[in-house]
């Protein structure tokens, strides 16, 4: 007969997580079926649920029990790409580009961006996915006096972040961002969501250099239903 450590137990259910044999919100299973299933005490159930709270994959409420938490995509105050952001959540990354061409963005985009009207930007339309599943479309207006010939690159492939460090030596020194509950329709909801209208976490973020030049402005509308956004601050001089 297996004898099952606490971090088995832990590693066993999340893995059951992740294969989707336990859902988002359900329910699993009660003390003493883990104590049964596992040959092992109250006490290490116990200690197994609240590893796994910790480890923000399950929740409690109190005399009902013990439910699957939605996936968390972590997000620190440390700059990242998306494809690095997923990667180091320990998931797959992927992108489908619906648009890349040089465009004249509205006046309020230029004006955040400190360009000249009718200034012609690199535009990128992408819809990116997380273990394949819809997880946000994202818009960005790329700075074309930092950058030429964009259009060599496969932004499916390449990360933008990436190539603007190694290629073009444009490295963010800093991000605003402004994150806001908004209605989607279109598109976006059809994308996210397979309707007509949802609701969705709108990000809207200004990136710039050391120079305080803009490199770029972003827009991106994540799926709220599937997933969480997660925002951790660091302390660095703590």
């Amino acid at each position: 007969m297996q004898v099952y450590s606490q971090k088995d137990i832990v590693n066993d259910i999340i893995n059951k997580i992740k294969a989707g044999q336990f859902k988002y919100d359900q329910k699993i299973d009660t003390e003493r079926d883990l104590m049964d299933q596992y040959g092992v005490s109250r006490t290490t159930i116990r200690n197994v649920i609240s590893d796994l709270i910790l480890q923000r994959y399950v929740y409690r409420i109190p005399d009902t029990g013990v439910f699957v938490q939605k996936e968390i995509i972590r997000k620190t105050s440390s700059i990242f790409g998306f494809t690095s952001m997923i990667k180091d959540s320990g998931r797959l990354p992927s992108t489908r580009i619906s648009r890349f061409e040089k465009i004249i963005p509205d006046e309020n985009i230029l004006e955040a961006m400190k360009l000249e009207a009718n200034t012609e930007v690199y535009f990128t339309e992408r819809f990116r996915y997380v273990d394949g599943k819809p997880f946000l479309f994202e818009q960005s207006f790329i700075n074309p006096h930092l950058v030429t010939n964009l259009e060599k690159y496969d932004f499916e492939v390449d990360s933008i972040y990436q190539v603007l460090s190694d290629d073009y030596n444009v490295k963010i020194h800093y991000l605003q961002e402004l994150v806001s509950a908004v209605t989607v329709d279109g598109k976006i909801s059809d994308f996210l969501y397979g309707t007509s209208t949802a609701y969705s976490l709108k990000v809207e973020g200004v990136s710039y250099d050391n120079k305080d030049q803009v490199i770029e402005y972003g827009i991106s509308y994540y799926h709220a239903e599937d997933f969480s956004f997660e925002s951790v601050l660091v302390n660095l001089k703590g």
